[in-house]
């Protein structure tokens, strides 16, 4: 299952991914808040795709261009949630997953 988090923008979004389909997004607009909000909503999401943490197989962050502080929390929190489970986690462009 691929955790997907985007963070460059004032919004956030995190979906979950098994073999190619969607099954869980959030996306929130809520402004600069990604500090406080990026973790509950992977929690959420993961909860009502029936998953937990350890589902989870790889992690995908978009790495910009974007708000650099955004960029960070988003690569800090796909980074440490990969490191602890040993996952690979994938670097994407925000605009070529715009374009996308």
């Amino acid at each position: 299952m691929l955790l997907a988090i985007e963070s460059s923008s004032q919004s956030c979004s995190v979906a979950l991914f098994s073999d190619d389909k969607l099954l869980s997004e959030c996306y929130l607009n809520t402004g600069l808040t990604h500090s406080t909000t990026l973790l509950p909503i992977i929690e959420n999401l993961l909860a009502q795709a029936d998953c937990t943490a350890n589902d989870v197989t790889e992690v995908a962050v978009a790495i910009g261009p974007g708000s650099y502080t955004g960029l960070r929390i988003g690569v800090s929190t796909a980074k440490g949630f990969a490191f602890t489970k040993n996952l690979p986690c994938y670097s994407v462009s925000t605009l070529t997953g715009l374009a996308y």
